[in-house]
C-alpha cells in the first residue's frame, strides 16, 4: 500500500473511531492556504481540528514525533483560516491527534485528545 493510500485509509479508520466516540464529523482533507486538515468534527459545543498519522509494520519511532512544531503552526493557521471563513471566530475549538499503527489486519490506535495548543508565532 503507497504511503497516500495508506494515509486515506488512516483518515478513514480514525474518522469512524471517533464517531464511536460520539463527535459529528464536519469534513475531511480540508484544504487552506497554509496546508491541509485532516479531519474537523464537533464534540459537543467544541470544534476539533484532528490530524491522524498513519504507520503500517513495526514502528521504531512514534508517530507523535511527526507533529512538530512547524506542523503545529501550520496545522493552527489553518484551523484559524476556516474557523474565519465559516465565521465561528468565537467557537471553542481544540486540537485532536490520532495515531495508527496497521499491523496486520487490526489497526492499533493512540488517541490525544488536546494534543497541543494554539501555534501560530
Amino acid at each position: 500500500m503507497n504511503r497516500q493510500t495508506l494515509g486515506r485509509k488512516g483518515e478513514d479508520l480514525a474518522a469512524s473511531f471517533l464517531v464511536k466516540k460520539g463527535m459529528k464529523l464536519l469534513d475531511k482533507n480540508v484544504q487552506t492556504r497554509y496546508g491541509e486538515i485532516d479531519l474537523i468534527f464537533r464534540d459537543g459545543e467544541v470544534i476539533v481540528f484532528t490530524e491522524v498519522k498513519t504507520r503500517s509494520g513495526p514502528v521504531e519511532i512514534n508517530p507523535r514525533l511527526a507533529i512538530d512544531l512547524e506542523k503545529r503552526r501550520r496545522l493552527s493557521k489553518s484551523a484559524l483560516n476556516f474557523l474565519n471563513e465559516k465565521g465561528w471566530q468565537n467557537q471553542n475549538a481544540r486540537f485532536d491527534v490520532v495515531c495508527i499503527i496497521m499491523e496486520g489486519a487490526k489497526p492499533c490506535f493512540d488517541y490525544i485528545m488536546d494534543a497541543f495548543d494554539l501555534a501560530i508565532e
